[in-house]
């Protein structure tokens, strides 16, 4: 048995007091920077991250042979997280996180209309929202009170739409613009976690129902879970984040990803056009 201790630190060497350190991918929560952990395994692969700061560093393995072994100061700056912003036509104005050379949008979008200035229809109603083959919106439950912390939700016609739901420079990204991201946060098992905003709605400080599995916003992406539109209705708030893909499968099935609160994995999948999911644009 091995105990582990040290201190996470931001850019500057400071004591990063929303520090944590993720150990073989499981996060461990800091107090003003300061961990400390035990475990039996022999090699471990940390990687520390400022969330105050939304930096981290790579991650690295440690050899560990019994007793104790304090590493020190673990610098979270080999990878910084940019700030930026985008507005849409409709003038709805979205935070934007850019790092290792991607820049995506850190909410969902909420637009009513395409890039050109063309409406895009709300629909509501179960029959008439399964009904129609073209670009539609609407909210959770049709109960608009929603769009603010999770945006709206649109069908898969919207995003064949040549008229682009995203701003101009964006685009709704491909599987391959999710692979990436994925990718970068370490694989399909850990990076939903990374993804996800952190907190739960027992505790009073968060969207997601328990246990929210791995949840650290990494990067600031915050995924919130505002579940999605099927041809019964709405389901899933509170239980999962659904995002559109560009690309589809066949004439009436599209790519998602999906994010599980009981899950820090992030999952591919495919639905048919009519169900509505969230959208995330990504910088062309």
């Amino acid at each position: 048995l091995t105990t582990v201790t040290g201190t996470v630190s931001d850019c500057q060497g400071l004591p990063a007091a929303s520090g944590y350190l993720l150990l073989n991918g499981v996060p461990i929560f800091c107090n003003n920077g300061q961990f400390t952990f035990s475990t039996c395994q022999g090699t471990v692969t940390l990687q520390a991250s400022d969330l105050g700061n939304l930096s981290y560093s790579e991650p690295f393995t440690v050899e560990l042979s019994g007793g104790s072994l304090d590493l020190g100061m673990v610098q979270a700056c080999d990878v910084a997280v940019t700030l930026g912003s985008v507005t849409d036509v409709d003038g709805n104005t979205y935070a934007t996180i850019s790092f290792q050379g991607q820049e995506w949008m850190a909410s969902n979008l909420r637009t009513t209309k395409y890039r050109n200035g063309d409406p895009i229809p709300n629909i509501t109603g179960l029959q008439q929202w399964y009904a129609t083959t073209g670009g539609a919106w609407k909210h959770y439950n049709d109960d608009a009170a929603h769009e603010p912390a999770y945006g709206k939700l649109y069908n898969h016609y919207a995003v064949r739409d040549a008229r682009n739901v995203c701003p101009s420079g964006w685009h709704v990204p491909t599987q391959g613009d999710w692979d990436g991201l994925v990718a970068l946060l370490g694989g399909q098992e850990v990076a939903g976690g990374k993804l996800k905003e952190v907190g739960v709605v027992p505790d009073g400080n968060g969207l997601w129902n328990p246990p929210n599995l791995g949840a650290v916003d990494q990067v600031g992406f915050a995924a919130r879970p505002g579940g999605g539109h099927y041809t019964n209705g709405s389901f899933g708030m509170g239980n999962e984040a659904m995002f559109w893909t560009s690309d589809t499968f066949d004439e009436n099935f599209a790519y998602h990803r999906m994010i599980h609160k009981d899950s820090a994995s992030v999952y591919p999948g495919q639905h048919g056009d009519h169900v509505g999911m969230a959208i995330r644009c990504k910088r062309d």
